[in-house]
């Protein structure tokens, strides 16, 4: 009866392993949102009643509204807006929206 548990016990052990073997290595995303020291003009900017600050390459899915202005500072940027399939990447440059929008994606190139 022990050896049929351990049997079992191992079984599911290496099927498990097996598994997580099988899954794909994803890329992490680097990217977070700057608090401190938000704006300075090396930093992403999304403008909305405030301003949200991002750094570091990585992507997110977002959901800010209301955005009338993108800034990529030093980054290539590619965002995402609800409602379009389209997706919008600018190099370092600050780009007024109108009408507002309200972001779905934010990646940082």
């Amino acid at each position: 009866m022990l050896r049929r548990k351990l049997k079992f016990a191992v079984g599911a052990t290496v099927a498990g392993a097996a598994i997580f073997a099988a899954l794909p290595a994803t890329s992490a995303s680097a990217i977070n949102r700057v608090t401190s020291g938000c704006p300075k003009s090396e930093y992403a900017r999304i403008y909305n009643e405030g301003v949200l600050c991002f750094a570091n390459a990585g992507s997110l899915a977002v959901k800010i509204y209301n955005v009338n202005k993108v800034c990529g500072g030093n980054n290539n940027t590619v965002w995402a807006v609800a409602g379009y399939p389209d997706q919008y990447t600018y190099s370092g440059l600050c780009d007024g929206v109108s009408p507002v929008v309200t972001i779905t994606r934010f990646q940082i190139l």
